[in-house]
């Protein structure tokens, strides 16, 4: 904590009265002074802009834009410029990003942001073009109890079926752009966070998802097809599928469709059945 030019000066020629050797009471008369010149900086009335960032817990250039916005009323020419009540009126009544990030599960700014706009709170301004939000310290405190959990507490949601559907798909989006971010939405899929957010990215760039694949309108049917014959060969498979839907398909590509939908060949049986349902697999 600074303290005032005179308060230094009188330590310092108390400190180099020290160096020549003073007994234990004078010594201790000195720290006492000492103390009290830091106690007095403390409870000054007017504050710098150093000062006022630092009471804040922001930096100085947000405090430039609060005095800029009307927020802290400034002496001109002073450098200690802020009057401490004001500054502490203001931290009484708003809230700012450093503290919201350590009071949130969140660990960037766009995305608290984007959550608390989906809870209805939002910013009471923007000091510099659209950065630099403060938001109302009540509102905020208030929609806390509302979070989604911390990522590192999300469970995987479990699933009927290895393969995402398109209405899956649009879901995760509304909750990305609802707040949650993607790491949140895909840890609780089983699915990468790229995957969701490449979702995001196509839907927000063309409008639609598009679906994972030209087999993928398929899928329950060709799980039907193997429930129904499930030791017939995966070349037999493949044949079938082509000639009842009259299209064409890579065997490479149908083969692993096959595994992408849960479905592993029993080394003793040989039969295709499907694995652990709740097994998770990503959706690219």
């Amino acid at each position: 904590m600074k303290m005032n030019p005179e308060s230094g000066r009188v330590i310092a020629r108390q400190y180099r009265d020290l160096r020549f050797g003073v007994d234990e009471a004078e010594f201790v008369q000195f720290l006492e002074k000492a103390g009290g010149a830091i106690q007095a900086g403390r409870a000054e009335r007017w504050l710098t802009r150093d000062q006022a960032a630092q009471l804040l817990g922001i930096d100085e250039t947000t405090v430039w834009g609060l005095g800029k916005n009307g927020f802290l009323p400034k002496r001109e020419g002073q450098v200690a410029m802020f009057s401490r009540a004001d500054v502490e009126r203001v931290a009484q009544r708003c809230v700012f990003g450093p503290e919201m990030i350590r009071r949130s599960v969140f660990n960037q700014k766009a995305q608290l942001n984007r959550w608390l706009k989906s809870v209805g709170v939002l910013p009471v301004t923007s000091l510099r073009d659209g950065k630099g939000k403060v938001y109302d310290r009540a509102e905020f405190e208030g929609a806390l109890h509302l979070q989604p959990e911390p990522l590192e507490e999300v469970a995987p949601e479990k699933r009927q079926n290895h393969r995402l559907s398109q209405k899956d798909k649009e879901e995760a989006v509304a909750a990305v752009r609802s707040g949650l971010t993607p790491d949140h939405v895909a840890k609780r899929m089983g699915v990468y966070h790229s995957t969701v957010a490449k979702w995001v990215k196509e839907l927000e760039a063309t409008g639609r998802i598009r679906p994972g694949g030209k087999l993928e309108p398929y899928a329950n049917r060709i799980a039907e097809m193997i429930k129904a014959g499930p030791l017939r060969s995966t070349y037999a498979l493949h044949a079938e599928f082509m000639k009842r839907e009259q299209m064409k398909v890579a065997y490479t590509r149908f083969s692993r469709f096959i595994v992408d939908l849960g479905f592993v060949r029993d080394p003793q049986t040989r039969c295709l059945q499907r694995e652990d349902p709740y097994r998770t697999v990503d959706q690219t």
